[in-house]
Parts: structure tokens; C-alpha cells; sequence
């Protein structure tokens, strides 16, 4: 059995809906839509030039960088594409030219990110028009609309555009732009920037190739600083309080030159009971930030607030949700406005459990500062427990402040604590059938006892969400729960899947022939789950965690030899990869899982029967479990006691 469900990598962050421009697929020729105004032939092919970039293999950057930024030089009549990176899912840029006789100063006093709403007695903080529409909405917006066009006189610029969309936004240099070094910014982010270099006509663009090894060398220069500042910040930090506690210092966000770590960092603070966490975005100047509590989401917090059209004379109203492009849902485009949150919601001093509902803005950047933002936030942690904070921006971006903890549950009910996981009580006699799986809630306050037969038992915080009833007989063989704790999974030996309290029924294998049977399940928390069978066979049902709405299939061990039968499945902290582990202690990763060892070559004692992995992706780690309560850690996963000999022998059937 997995130790328990882990967590999802995308809660559902509402990111604003935003009209794409060009896509790449369409980018090579931009053909005029029908009446069109004319313009000048483009001198031969486009000059590319990249809009953010794909981070390296498991870190959540953002670049505010144009590849490459400087040494472009384009001729009169020529045309520039702007491609963003389909490789930074949480990118949101634009394009911005700055004319002669303007600086960027000026261009961004003219369009800032955000404003104070205060017309009609209304007092809004909002990200304004200006900043959704671009320049022009008959230009570079969609592929047969003609390129925008650049004379050196007036700005042109895009519309705000997610890097995930893939979109480009091609630009016309005028045959009349004057020669000369022209700036182009993002109004997004105050220090994203680039130069290019118009020279006469006739004369040639910088060679492709040239471009291409400039924007090399410059994203390798950005990555090895981002590396070594994240491995600086990435050590927890305290100081001691009169009362013995501990002040923890965790940086949400880091700005290192060209590139935004959207990252907690540490990720993972161990702490003990009665510790305080100040969560620091001053590091950051180019990105918002929040500090959001699932619960907080919940109570419908965080950094986006309603979408509204700019009234005049009259108090705004609501943006209809609509299918786009454009997808503001104003009847004018141009009043579109967003409605941002720069203060605390909810509970601001305590956290003390997964249902304390909180959000806190907290960010470096000038302008937010100016508004009333916040730069850090500290929450006081009076219980043991795990708790899970995210940033209500930007995808995959969280922090985990526990109190290190794990428990050992046997087929008799009895439960075993460790560390700071209390033993909150257990359901030892009147068992109809043998327990199987002890998934516990997200924020370890609470755990279930799940039976062959279907039966549950709860104790702590997790909450009663029944039973399966009646079914055809196939014994329970694993359980999960969802990522808010009101619901379980449960897997029977057949494929069959069974969804108790708030859990979504996303499909299941009943029916279907088995290469083994089931011996798993485990689940990101809301995005689907995953069975495997004793074979190594994997079957996947919904979405990967990545919430692109791919597969979550990532390989398997089906059709292949094992020294010994699978007996568990552990999804890593993202959804988009997981552990199995064999009853010899083998461990086969898929994905983004992480290899950390394995006790395949060790002699056991007791075959392993569980698996459980860590939430830190930067630190992974996981920890094993056998039938006679031997416990074997490795990465960064902390031993903290072992339950061998179990009573009866052999009777440990799950870590939580």
C-alpha cells in the first residue's frame, strides 16, 4: 500500500483568460486576413527572438528574459516573431516597443500592472485594461490577422499572453522606422527588457544561427546563478524565541537576475509544535506572490478576485465567463479589468490545522509595496500536524511545515506512532474482515482504518464517509484519500475502484483482463489515480498533475520479469510520476520519481508491504514498510523508530 496520498502538484489556480496570438504551428508565414491594410513585403524570413524559457528538469522558473535580449538587428521592412516558450507553464508576458522621444519609465507609468480603482467611490486594487488589450486588437492577435507594425513613433504592443499557450506575436518593422537602437519591454514585470537594432534596408538581419547561440549562452548564464542562489536559500533558517519555540524563515519566491524561482524555499520545514514559519517574498521583485492554505481556496481566497468591465459613471460589473477569443467577457474588450487581493484573508496569526482557510500576499515588488502589500507574512503553528501552503498564482509553487511523523498499521487494527504522528485511535476488536490500507488526511490529524470488506473507520479529523455497501465480493486492497480529506478511494483486488464521501469516480479496470492482481492504489489528491497490479501493470484514470489534461500513464513493469511480486504504489509529489516497490524491497521509478535506493539486494526479514515518499521534489526521499513493522528510509526521508516485531507476526499491512 502507499503510506497515503500525497498532493497535487496544480490546484486550481484561476489564471486569467487571455486571447492567444499567433501560434508558433502558424508562425512561419502570417498570411493578412481578408481587407487587411496593406503593408511592405517582410525582408526575407522573420527574425525569432524567444519570450521566457523552459526551466531545467524539475524547477518551477520563470525567466522575465527575451532570447536573446541584445545584438538583434532587423532592417527596415523586416519582421520580427516574438515566440513565448511553451516550456514555462507560468509565464504571462508581453511585448512592449518603446518609441523614439519615450523611455520605458514613461510607457510603464503610462500602463501600469496595477491600479487603485477608486472611480464611482469604488476601492479596488485591479490589473487595468490597458494591460489585457494591447495596442491593437486587428494585429498579430490570431494567425490570419496581419502583423502589428512598428515605425519608431508609438508603442506598440501585445496583449498580456500565458507562455503556455505557445503563442507569437509577430512585428513589422515600417519601411520608415528610422535606424536605430529600439528598447522593447514586458509591462508585466519591471525588469524584463530587450534591445533590438533597425538598420537600413538592403542590409541583413543577425544570422539565425548567431541568435541562436547568443540565447544559449544567455540562458546558460541565468541558470547556473539561479542554481547556486536556490541551493543558498534552500536551508532552513530559525532563530530561538524567549518561549523556546523556534521562528522559521521560508522564502516565497526568489528574483536572481533574469530569472524568478517560483519556489518555497526551503520547500520542507521540519519544525515542532508551537514553532512559527515567517514566510519572506522580499527576494522577489518581479513576481506576486500568496501564501494560501487548501482550506483558504476552499473558502475562495487568494490573489485573483472577480473579473469586471469598467463602467463609466456607474459601478463596474461582472465579466461574464464566455469562450474567446476574446474571452473577457465584456461586451467592450477594452474595459476588461481584474480585481487583485494585496492583503491577508481569513485566520492572519494561527494555523492549526488543514481546515484553517488563509491567503497572504507577499512580494518585493515596488508597486504592490505602494498599494499596501505586503513583503512576508508569519503564521504561529500551536499543533503537530502537516500542513501544505501554495502560492494562489502560480502553479505547482507550495511549502510544507510539519512536524516529521509516521505510523505503522497492522491487519488487526493496531497502530503504532512515530515521531510526532500521534496514534489517534484504532479499531481493534469487532473487525469483520482484516485491515488492508490506513490512508491518513492531508494534514496528518486524521486517518482511516480501511478493511477487506469495505468497511472504514475514522479517527482524529478524518471524517465518517461510510462504507461500500454491497459488492461482488473481491476483497479491498488499498485506499487513498482526496487531497481536502473528505473522501476516500478504494481499490478492490479485481480493479475495481470504489469513491466514498467527496471523491470523484474518474473509471476503474472491473471487467478488464488483469496481467496480476491489484495490490495498490495512490492518487495526487483530485486529478486521478493510479492502480498497479502484482505483475507491475499500471492503469491510470483522469489527468496528470501537471494539469495539462495528459495522460498520467508514465510507464510500467507489465510483461516484464520481477524477482518478486509488486506489492505497492507511491505517486510523487507533482502527479506526474510514481514509485512502485516490490515485496524484496526493489523500488522502479517512472516519470519524475527519483531513485534514492533500493533494498533489492537485502535480506529481509519480512517481505516489504508499503511505501511512502516524501513532498520535497528538490530533497526527494521515501520510506518502506515491512510485515514485521521493519521501517527502512532513504533520501531525505527521516527514520524515526521502527515497529519490528509487530503483534501478530507479520501482521503490517501499511505506513501512513
Amino acid at each position: 500500500m502507499a503510506r497515503r496520498r500525497r498532493f497535487v502538484s496544480d490546484v486550481a489556480v484561476p489564471l486569467l483568460a487571455f486571447s492567444a496570438a499567433v501560434p508558433i504551428a502558424a508562425a512561419a508565414g502570417v498570411a493578412p486576413a481578408s481587407g487587411a491594410p496593406a503593408r511592405a513585403a517582410a525582408a526575407g524570413p522573420p527574425t525569432v527572438i524567444g519570450v521566457d524559457n523552459a526551466p531545467p528538469a524539475g524547477r518551477n522558473w520563470v525567466y522575465t528574459h527575451y532570447f536573446p535580449e541584445t545584438g538583434v538587428s532587423v532592417p527596415q521592412g523586416g519582421l520580427i516573431l516574438f515566440k513565448w516558450n511553451t516550456g514555462s507553464t507560468n509565464g504571462l508576458h508581453t511585448v512592449t516597443l518603446v518609441p523614439n522621444g519615450s523611455t520605458e519609465a514613461q510607457v510603464r507609468q503610462g500602463d501600469p500592472t496595477f491600479v487603485r480603482d477608486i472611480s464611482n467611490g469604488e476601492s479596488d486594487t485591479i490589473i487595468p485594461p490597458p494591460i489585457f488589450n494591447g495596442t491593437s486588437q486587428t494585429c498579430g492577435n490570431n494567425r490570419t490577422a496581419p502583423p502589428c507594425t512598428f515605425d519608431g513613433t508609438a508603442v506598440v504592443s501585445s496583449e498580456v499572453i500565458p507562455t503556455s499557450s505557445g503563442a507569437a506575436y509577430p512585428v513589422q518593422i515600417a519601411p520608415t522606422t528610422a535606424p536605430g537602437t529600439y528598447h522593447y519591454i514586458c509591462l508585466i514585470h519591471p525588469g524584463m527588457s530587450g534591445d533590438i537594432t533597425v538598420v537600413p534596408a538592403g542590409q541583413p538581419a543577425t544570422d539565425p544561427g548567431t541568435l541562436a547561440t547568443e540565447a544559449g549562452a544567455e540562458y546558460n548564464q541565468l541558470n547556473s546563478a539561479a542554481f547556486a542562489a536556490e541551493a543558498a536559500a534552500d536551508v532552513p533558517v530559525s532563530t530561538a524565541n524567549a518561549d523556546g519555540s523556534r521562528t522559521w524563515t521560508v522564502r516565497v519566491g526568489l528574483t536572481v537576475g533574469d530569472v524568478d524561482l517560483l519556489e518555497y524555499l526551503p520547500i520542507h520545514v521540519p519544525i515542532r509544535k508551537g514553532d512559527s514559519v515567517t514566510f519572506d517574498g522580499s527576494g522577489t521583485t518581479q513576481e506576486p506572490h500568496t501564501v494560501t492554505s487548501f482550506a483558504g481556496f476552499g473558502a475562495g481566497y487568494g490573489f485573483f478576485g472577480a473579473a469586471q468591465c469598467e463602467v463609466n459613471g456607474g459601478a463596474d460589473t461582472p465579466a461574464a465567463q464566455v469562450q474567446g477569443p476574446p474571452a473577457t467577457g465584456c461586451k467592450d474588450p477594452s474595459t476588461y479589468e481584474q480585481v487583485v487581493n494585496l492583503t491577508n484573508q481569513g485566520e492572519q496569526n494561527t494555523i492549526t490545522s488543514g481546515a484553517t482557510a488563509t491567503s497572504d500576499f507577499v512580494s518585493g515588488r515596488a508597486d504592490t509595496q505602494a498599494l499596501g502589500g505586503s513583503t512576508s507574512h508569519t503564521y504561529k503553528f500551536p499543533n503537530n500536524g502537516r500542513y501544505v501552503l501554495v502560492c494562489s498564482i502560480h502553479g505547482g509553487m507550495f511549502g510544507v511545515v510539519d512536524t516529521p511523523g509516521y505510523r505503522v498499521a497492522t491487519s488487526t487494527g493496531g497502530v503504532s506512532s512515530f515521531g510526532a504522528s500521534a496514534a489517534l485511535g484504532a479499531k481493534t476488536t469487532g473487525l469483520t474482515s482484516p485491515v488492508v490500507a490506513s490512508p491518513s488526511t492531508l494534514d496528518d490529524q486524521g486517518y482511516w482504518q480501511v478493511t477487506a470488506d469495505g468497511h472504514t473507520y475514522n479517527f482524529g479529523s478524518a471524517p465518517n464517509v461510510g462504507n461500500i455497501g454491497r459488492h461482488n465480493g473481491s476483497p479491498i486492497v488499498g485506499a487513498v484519500s482526496t487531497i481536502d480529506g473528505g473522501g476516500l478511494w478504494l481499490a478492490a483486488k479485481d480493479g475495481r475502484v470504489y469513491a466514498l464521501g467527496d471523491a470523484t469516480f474518474m473509471g476503474d479496470s472491473a471487467g478488464a483482463k488483469l496481467g496480476g492482481p491489484i495490490v495498490g492504489i495512490d492518487s495526487d489528491g483530485s486529478n486521478g489515480y493510479d492502480l498497479v497490479g502484482a505483475d507491475g501493470g499500471v492503469l491510470t484514470f483522469g489527468a496528470s498533475g501537471n494539469g495539462s489534461g495528459s495522460s498520467r500513464f508514465f510507464g510500467s513493469l507489465g510483461g516484464k520479469h520481477l524477482n518478486a511480486p509488486i506489492v505497492g504504489i507511491a505517486d510523487t509529489v507533482s502527479g506526474n510520476g510514481y514509485y512502485l516497490v516490490a515485496a524484496d524491497g526493489g523500488v522502479f521509478t517512472f516519470g519524475d520519481a527519483a531513485y534514492e535506493g533500493s533494498l533489492g539486494a537485502t535480506k529481509l526479514n519480512a517481505p516489504i508491504v508499503g511505501i511512502g515518499v516524501g513532498l520535497d521534489p528538490l530533497h526527494p526521499g521515501y520510506t518502506m514498510v515491512a510485515a514485521d513493522g521493519g521501517v527502512f528510509t532513504f533520501g531525505s526521508s527521516p527514520f524515526l523508530g521502527s515497529a519490528a516485531p509487530a503483534s501478530p507476526r507479520n501482521s503490517v499491512v501499511a505506513i501512513n
